[in-house]
């Protein structure tokens, strides 16, 4: 089996766009959680 170099490259992007979905998720769950803190310290 030989690999072309266009399908190295194609798994090098959805490799990137994983690990970018991912962080992105884990950024916004820490945005999340820090904004519920505050609130929860100051009941309106």
């Amino acid at each position: 089996m030989s690999i072309d170099p266009g399908q190295i490259i194609a798994l090098k992007w959805v490799a990137i766009v994983a690990v970018g979905m991912v962080a992105a998720g884990a950024i916004e769950q820490l945005l999340i959680n820090r904004l519920n803190r505050r609130r929860r310290e100051r009941p309106e």
